[in-house]
């Protein structure tokens, strides 16, 4: 944060008296972070509904006057698995009641983000020396893992808004001169749609890029295989 925003101001602890709720704030727009990293969201969301009403009220309390709280950010360890609706009903109401410009959660992907947004000299910086892609000798597809588990692992009802409407898959495979066997695969898949869409709204822009260009390289390779295989 402090190399994404000049302004940006990391609060130490400072003995007993702590950070006086205030993980780290920006003077220039009087923007505020206080973060809560339990190892598990969920198991304690009462204590993060407390701690957010809690540390919202000692943020006021001392800092509003040395510098006015214009906006305010919960900071979650969810693990890209997202927010919990009691903590967005409080933030709404801490909002309201303060007159804040903006009062959100702030989630791992908001974190990536704002890391792959740096010049490449200050990602290095910050998480280390990175690979140049052209020295990888083979293409690592695990990055599809967490996709395919988060469809696995998904307990909802499926549902007529997560179905895809277009394209109409039976003119396509009838176009494309694709087989029963082709149309069945296509007609199952489209029905985990909405878990699809679900796990990239919990994902940060360069997951979802990277997904992209993997899947775009996978079928690259597969074209040219066929390709071949059609000249012999």
């Amino acid at each position: 944060m402090q190399r994404g925003h000049a302004g940006f101001v990391a609060v130490k602890p400072q003995g007993q008296h702590g950070d006086r709720k205030n993980d780290g704030y920006d003077k220039t727009d009087g923007t505020y972070y206080q973060v809560y990293a339990p190892e598990n969201l969920n198991l304690n969301s009462a204590k993060a509904v407390n701690k957010l009403r809690e540390d919202f009220a000692g943020l006021m309390e001392y800092w509003n006057d040395l510098t006015p709280v214009k906006r305010f950010f919960f900071v979650l360890n969810d693990k890209y698995k997202g927010t919990l609706p009691t903590i967005e009903s409080d933030l709404e109401a801490i909002k309201n009641e303060n007159k804040l410009g903006g009062c959100e959660v702030f989630l791992t992907k908001h974190l990536e983000d704002e890391l792959f947004r740096l010049d490449d000299d200050q990602i290095i910086a910050v998480v280390g020396f990175v690979l140049n892609p052209h020295d990888i000798k083979f293409l690592d597809y695990s990055i599809l893992n967490e996709v395919i588990a988060h469809i696995m692992n998904y307990k909802g009802n499926l549902e007529a808004t997560q179905l895809l409407k277009a394209p109409d898959f039976n003119e396509k495979i009838k176009f494309n001169g694709l087989g029963k066997q082709t149309a069945t695969l296509l007609n199952s898949a489209s029905y985990q749609h909405g878990s699809v869409e679900n796990y990239f709204l919990l994902n940060s822009d360069f997951t979802k890029q990277e997904l992209r260009d993997t899947i775009n390289t996978m079928y690259l390779a597969a074209l040219k295989k066929s390709l071949r295989w059609l000249k012999t």
